[in-house]
């Protein structure tokens, strides 16, 4: 049994309530805190020239990356939103391969551009995940159990063509170029269209996805995560197209028996989502199960609604906490959520 610790936090572009202040730095080192292997942000920064220029030790670099550093050596940023100045979007940071990403237009409206970071994220390189049996005899949680052999696993992948909302001349992740990887990262995955679930699980002439004569030992743990990293729109039309279309991909290109997160701000005023996501997608709350009901997590300074959400299906629910006081409540305008998860 393993131990997978993740986060979800919309950041605010950066800024404290009200945009009273740029909290970047705080944010970083409250992230860190939570000591989380994923972490799904909303409202990320990808560029903005102005705030650079108004904003003494503002980040230069796109904040996934600055939030990141060498915690997180894995990450995918999903530009949504573009403007003058700069553009934001959604992010997922992973201390584990990911192994291919894409980022899809879900918007309903002009006024609102929404987006579906989609995240398959590697578990069979599994030296740093925490196994709880360790955990439970008291070995240190800086200590990490390996799948020997698992680097030497085979994966083969079959793309299929997909419009992107990224055209090949801009920049898919803050600056990085045409490829989407720098050169100081060029070991990390590129951006793909994902596979639909047969072609995920074997290649056009009918060979296994993990082929035994190419793994050292037997990979007990689930080989892919799939993570969706959503917020999505203010209006409850908008939201239920939304819906019909995260319930539309996730049918498409996940199979079923593959361990799913979805996580992040779902603005659902009125609990729509858990009901729609559970009866189609066989999908369950994280707060709902260990609590009862979804957290209160916004306005954080005095959290009423239940905004902010984590989905889970293929893993147990071992806890969940939200991070409302102080001095989270001096971060964001939303609570940031965490939960502990068994694979």
């Amino acid at each position: 049994m393993i131990k997978l610790n993740i986060a979800t936090y919309n950041i605010h572009k950066g800024f404290s309530r009200f945009n009273r202040r740029m909290v970047m730095h705080e944010l970083r080192d409250r992230l860190r805190e939570l000591n989380a292997d994923i972490v799904f942000l909303q409202e990320v920064q990808g560029e903005n020239i102005r705030n650079v220029q108004r904003h003494k030790h503002y980040p230069v670099m796109p904040h996934h990356e600055f939030l990141a550093g060498q915690i997180w050596p894995y990450h995918a940023y999903g530009k949504n939103a573009v403007y003058t100045n700069g553009h934001h979007g959604n992010a997922v940071l992973s201390r584990y391969p990911i192994s291919q990403w894409e980022n899809l237009d879900i918007s309903t409206h002009r006024f609102e551009s929404r987006g579906l970071l989609h995240c398959e994220i590697d578990l069979s390189a599994a030296d740093g995940l925490e196994s709880v049996d360790n955990h439970a005899t008291g070995a240190n949680g800086g200590n990490r159990d390996a799948v020997q052999g698992a680097r030497d696993a085979v994966w083969s992948f079959q793309t299929r063509s997909e419009q992107r909302r990224n055209t090949p001349d801009s920049p898919v992740s803050g600056g990085l170029p045409p490829d989407g990887v720098p050169a100081a990262l060029s070991g990390l995955p590129r951006e793909r269209p994902l596979a639909a679930p047969s072609a995920l699980h074997s290649s056009p002439s009918g060979e296994q996805r993990i082929s035994p004569d190419n793994c050292q030992q037997t990979l007990t743990k689930p080989a892919l995560l799939h993570c969706f990293c959503v917020h999505l729109g203010l209006f409850k039309k908008g939201r239920k197209q939304q819906f019909g279309a995260i319930v539309a991909r996730i049918k498409k290109v996940v199979p079923p028996d593959s361990p799913l997160i979805i996580a992040g701000d779902f603005n659902d005023w009125n609990n729509n989502a858990s009901r729609l996501l559970e009866q189609e997608l066989q999908l369950y709350e994280a707060f709902e199960v260990s609590q009862g009901k979804p957290a209160l997590s916004y306005p954080v300074e005095m959290p009423m609604l239940r905004l902010d959400r984590i989905y889970v299906r293929g893993l147990s629910i071992h806890s969940a906490q939200i991070h409302a006081h102080y001095p989270w409540n001096k971060i964001s305008d939303h609570a940031a959520l965490s939960a502990t998860l068994l694979v």
